[in-house]
């Protein structure tokens, strides 16, 4: 009976996605579209009807149970020898100048055999990079291991990197996966005179997809779309297709930053972006290769920490980033600023005071709202922000300040628990306008916050988070190195409880404990006598606020 009853419920599982699959056009077709009404990627509303079944404890769920390749007329082997192309010459599906073939004249259509280049080009660039290729999927497509591409109209779409089964090519990654790609035949409709131009952004993007599952098919999806369409820049520059999604960042920056809505993500490829110009071109590697067992989230904040920064502090600055866009490139932000578009500004204020203004969009995690005070010449004493936003949730101001030559500088605050904060502009110098970004830090929806500005005209009267005992930070680990015992000193601005998880270098956890803080400076203790000696990373994680450190056990 209860064997018959899983049955029953397994079925129905499988049943709603094949529902789902079969619904996919229509997800696709309802997802915020370009300025050319083309939809850029098939993935994110494939993987958001995942959820819907069973994928198992291990997520090892087989695609390729249920879903087939399509079956084309003939196909093309690249000289190079990692891909097979799969096209058609008549029907439906047929290539774009199908009975072309002079460059060369090998008895396959001359947009088949671009195909296969920007293919090559395109694997050339991430082996490059020092990236793992996709792995291989045995008999499948053909039988001969090579990677598979259809050039197959899917609904639309530019294309979609299709994951099918998982792998173990890679041993110490238990969510690689297989994979096979569509690229659109002919590209009819999208707005390109030159019809290779959409084919070579879409290769690079969707081929960095497939080299993405090779690392885990189960990262966020929305950090995919943002590391594809950046890398549609880093390979194929002049194309700049991905300019068409920029709107739907930089008018609504106060989404959240995981934001999947099917233009918002391919828009925020400015965050890799900004990533590339600031830590170099590694550095996107780096943090897909520890996403193979964590949350994209954690892998960036422990490869900032890495970097003498934090997740909070890069974020924030590429928020000030944002600004400079547009007509308020100034050349020493994006190296393509001056061709972005401007940030949305929520409101302008031309006098002072204002108080307890409220927001008329309200940020959710990790997003933010600018607001502009303009005509500050006219005022000579220092003027104050203050904020305040929802308690317990973590909160930022940061402000561009520019004087009457244009320049700006820079100041910014971290909220107290209670959601409160405040900044001083010293006018020791004229003053013309201020930006002031109030940031959302905490992974909450819609959280609106009172903000206020006023001509200061106190004396020696100091910020209001001066006095409070700051942000939770980590002071150190000491002895470290050390040998079987070490203390972890960490600093708390509330009693709270926070969470201690060790890792090793592969990361595999070693421990997790559970540790009350009081305000103030604390201290853990941790032993490693049982294990052997070696570099250790720990983690505390507390009111949404996670911390990494590094420590050495040598015996």
């Amino acid at each position: 009976m209860a064997k018959s009853m899983f049955y029953r419920i397994m079925v129905s599982k499988l049943c709603i996605f094949v529902l789902l699959v079969a619904l996919l056009p229509f997800q696709i077709a309802h997802c915020s579209i370009n300025n050319n009404s083309q939809t850029k990627c098939g993935l994110i509303p494939l993987m958001q009807s995942i959820p819907e079944i069973n994928r198992g404890d291990n997520y090892s769920f087989d695609f390729g149970t249920l879903l087939s390749r399509v079956n084309m007329q003939k196909y093309y082997d690249t000289p190079e020898g990692h891909f097979r192309i799969h096209y058609d010459t008549t029907g439906g599906d047929a290539v774009y100048q199908a009975t072309t073939d002079t460059l060369p004249a090998d008895g396959h259509p001359d947009f088949v055999n671009r195909c296969g280049e920007f293919f090559e080009e395109s694997w050339a660039l991430f082996d490059t990079l020092g990236y793992t290729m996709p792995p291989s999927d045995g008999v499948n497509g053909g039988g001969d291991g090579l990677y598979d591409a259809y050039m197959h109209h899917y609904f639309g779409t530019y294309g979609v990197a299709w994951p099918e089964s998982p792998s173990s090519q890679y041993p110490d990654r238990p969510y690689s996966y297989t994979s096979y790609i569509y690229v659109d035949p002919s590209y009819s409709g999208f707005g390109y005179p030159d019809r290779t131009e959409p084919l070579k952004v879409t290769v690079v993007h969707e081929f960095y997809h497939a080299v993405q599952f090779s690392y885990n098919v189960w990262a966020d999806a929305w950090f995919m779309e943002n590391s594809s369409t950046w890398s549609e820049d880093i390979l194929y520059d002049a194309v700049n297709d991905n300019y068409n999604y920029l709107y739907d960042f930089y008018n609504y920056p106060h989404y959240a930053h995981s934001t999947e809505n099917g233009a918002h993500e391919y828009g925020m490829f400015v965050w890799p972006q900004y990533i590339y110009q600031n830590f170099g071109i590694d550095a996107m590697r780096n943090i897909w290769e520890g996403t193979v067992i964590n949350a994209v989230d954690e892998v960036l904040d422990a490869y900032f920490y890495l970097n003498e920064s934090s997740l909070w502090s890069e974020y924030r600055r590429f928020m000030v980033w944002n600004y400079f866009t547009g007509l308020q490139d100034d050349s020493l932000h994006f190296e393509e600023g001056s061709n972005y578009p401007p940030i949305s500004i929520m409101r302008t204020h031309s006098t002072l005071p204002v108080y307890d203004q409220t927001t008329i969009k309200a940020p959710s995690g990790i997003g933010s709202n600018y607001i502009a005070f303009k005509n500050l010449e006219v005022y000579t004493d220092n003027i104050r922000f203050e904020m305040k936003g929802e308690p317990e949730l973590n909160w930022a101001m940061d402000a561009i300040v520019f004087g009457e030559s244009g320049i700006a500088s820079y100041d910014s605050v971290i909220c107290d628990q209670n959601g409160l904060g405040s900044l001083t502009i010293d006018f020791g110098s004229p003053v013309d306008s201020v930006i002031l970004i109030v940031t959302l830090l905490s992974s909450a929806n819609n959280q609106p916050f009172l903000y206020s500005a006023f001509v200061d005209t106190l004396t020696g009267v100091n910020d209001l988070t001066e006095s409070l005992p700051g942000e939770f930070a980590i002071i150190g680990n000491y002895p470290n190195p050390f040998n079987a015992q070490t203390n972890i000193i960490l600093h708390s601005p509330l009693s709270a409880t926070a969470i201690l998880n060790v890792y090793n270098l592969q990361g595999k956890l070693i421990s997790s404990s559970s540790h009350f803080l009081t305000r103030g400076d604390n201290t853990i203790g941790w032993n490693g006598n049982a294990l052997p000696s070696g570099i250790y990373y720990y983690r505390l994680a507390c009111q949404e606020r996670i911390l990494i450190g590094r420590m050495a056990l040598i015996k």
